[in-house]
């Protein structure tokens, strides 16, 4: 009687086992311009019929893992400050899928920069094919000079450009 239970009971999880898709797991790295690894950024995988979606960090290495995949067509995003998000597609396949490496670019720079400090205008002269809007002095700095060319380009520098 014994013996005959535990049959029944390996050939119940036999078959829910059989009826179970195979799952799998996508490991990579997340990597910047140089290789070297990028840590904390946000991926996010989703599937593409919009049935289900899995998000993860990277590790101190970049590394990363999603794991109970099934076959199918996925998109992965991947975010970071400082990094142009990237969007890539992948497939799990019948096959254990490999390692996959996602090189990160960098996002455009973009500063404003305001000085505050109080500025001593000193004089306003015209040149050769531009003209010396003014000469700053700006304290703790050397005398710089303000250049506006017709093309209302602007040179700021301690020289005369256009002579």
């Amino acid at each position: 009687m014994r013996y005959s239970l535990a049959l029944f009971l390996i050939i119940c999880e036999a078959s829910d086992a059989a009826g179970q898709s195979p799952a799998y797991s996508q490991t990579g790295f997340v990597q910047d311009p140089s290789n070297a690894g990028v840590e904390g950024a946000t991926l996010t995988l989703k599937r593409s019929d919009g049935s289900g979606q899995q998000t993860n960090r990277t590790d101190a290495l970049g590394a990363f893992r999603f794991e109970r995949l099934a076959i199918g067509a996925y998109e992965l995003q991947v975010e970071k400050a400082g990094f142009k998000t990237q969007t890539s597609r992948l497939r799990i396949g019948s096959r254990a899928p490999s390692p996959i490496r996602i090189t990160l670019s960098l996002a455009d720079v973009r500063q404003e920069i305001t000085v505050s400090t109080q500025a001593m205008r000193v004089s306003s002269a015209g040149g050769l094919g531009c003209e010396r809007a003014t000469t700053l002095l700006l304290p703790g700095a050397a005398r710089s000079c303000v250049w506006r060319y017709p093309t209302d380009r602007i040179f700021v520098g301690p020289a005369k450009p256009c002579s």
